[in-house]
């Protein structure tokens, strides 16, 4: 944790790892990594909040070992922090660092984004809109338990196969880097996703899309990203969880 940031653990709950479900038995460790991964870039983990080895191992039906060495591996990565009492968290980051990393993401997402629309075929274009389609299902049932981190898990599947259409490993290796920074910001606004959207922000890159316009799909994949970082920037509840430390 950066010094001078301590948390308000008035805001801490306890990691949510339900429906993560269990997995295979097949390269165990990687799959493991691969989910947590996920988890933590749809925003499913808070910043600062502890995760447990036990409580890993325990959701996704694995041992203590195969959880420890996908949490080294994160935490190799900077996506999670071991503290000295060597217990595991999520980063906790300040106001500043968060736009700083979301700035870098607006320039790099929609300039992937203006590239893969005109490599992305006419079948991937359609599971995009239909994943759209889904979205706005979930987005209709925010009130719902759970509604908001499905949102956000297909928002984060909606991405990432438009950047995957790019055919360039190392620039999904940034991206995800990327996503893997800013991911636990958006569980805290996670229960307000109806307040951030005014209007549907992914239709018009699907509309883009289909109508292979480079310059229209980086304004929408654009226009998203400023819009959840002002969001988040002016939510009020980043400036409640980490809380300048006076002393």
């Amino acid at each position: 944790m950066p010094q001078g940031i301590k948390l308000d653990l008035s805001l801490s709950q306890p990691p949510s790892f339900d429906g993560l479900g269990s997995v295979s038995k097949l390269s165990l460790p990687d799959q493991v990594f691969a989910t947590l991964r996920d988890a933590l870039m749809c925003g499913r983990f808070a910043p600062g909040q502890r995760i447990p080895l036990r409580t890993i191992a325990a959701a996704l039906g694995t041992s203590t070992m195969p959880a420890r060495e996908a949490v080294n591996r994160l935490v190799t990565m900077g996506a999670l922090e071991l503290l000295p009492n060597r217990r595991v968290s999520v980063p906790a980051s300040s106001a500043n660092r968060y736009q700083e990393i979301m700035s870098a993401r607006i320039i790099v997402e929609p300039a992937a984004a203006e590239a893969a629309s005109t490599l992305i075929s006419d079948a991937e274009i359609e599971e995009l809109a239909a994943m759209h389609l889904e979205m706005q299902t979930w987005f209709d049932q925010l009130e719902k338990p759970g509604a908001g981190l499905r949102y956000m898990e297909l928002e984060k599947s909606f991405f990432f196969k438009i950047y995957a259409a790019t055919r360039s490993s190392i620039l999904m290796s940034v991206i995800q880097s990327f996503w893997l920074m800013t991911g636990p910001f958006l569980n805290i606004v996670i229960t307000d996703s109806r307040e951030w959207f005014t209007t549907d922000p992914i239709k018009p890159i699907v509309d883009a899309l289909r109508a292979r316009n480079p310059a229209e799909t980086k304004a929408a994949v654009h226009y998203n990203l400023e819009n959840a970082l002002n969001f988040i920037l002016k939510n009020g509840k980043l400036d409640r969880l980490l809380v300048l430390d006076e002393s």
